[in-house]
């Protein structure tokens, strides 16, 4: 997938997400209709278990999906129901519990960044350093600031 193709997809899906009704999706409604969709505007093939994989067990927990890069765990990702999931992103005790357990399974698997998304806000994080490296608040901000989706998420 190249940058501008990417940018393009990126444009249609958050067209998507603004004229949809928000609140009846679900935690699955969530992931099948906004999440994958951007997984896949990045580069990556969420068809093939060897780029991505759902439900993946950890030995501190199951993470909701994780990107694979040469096979190996590269993008834990936790996902929210647009419907239920803003305190897990908004209300900042919640969003801290939701984190920890995050960053805790994302080092068990050594991926280098943690996504924690309702796809309405997302925030992502070092692994290592467990430091949030950025935050969007809308998804308009994927398309206004772009390079860095792009740097942190896009396959390489």
């Amino acid at each position: 997938m190249d940058k501008e193709s990417s940018g393009r997809m990126i444009e249609a899906l958050v067209k998507k997400y603004d004229s949809s009704f928000h609140s009846e999706h679900s935690e699955q409604d969530t992931a099948t209709k906004f999440i994958r969709p951007f997984l896949e505007s990045l580069g990556w093939n969420i068809a093939d278990i060897n780029e991505f994989r759902e439900e993946f067990q950890t030995s501190k927990g199951i993470l909701d999906g994780v990107v694979l890069l040469k096979g190996k765990p590269h993008i834990a990702i936790e996902y929210k129901g647009l419907r239920h999931g803003a305190a897990s992103l908004k209300v900042p005790e919640e969003r801290l519990k939701t984190q920890s357990k995050l960053l805790e399974m994302a080092r068990d698997l050594h991926c280098r960044y943690a996504l924690l998304t309702r796809f309405a806000q997302s925030a992502l994080y070092d692994v290592e350093s467990g430091k949030e490296l950025d935050y969007f608040k809308r998804p308009r901000e994927y398309q206004t600031r772009f390079e860095d989706i792009w740097r942190y998420l896009s396959k390489p």
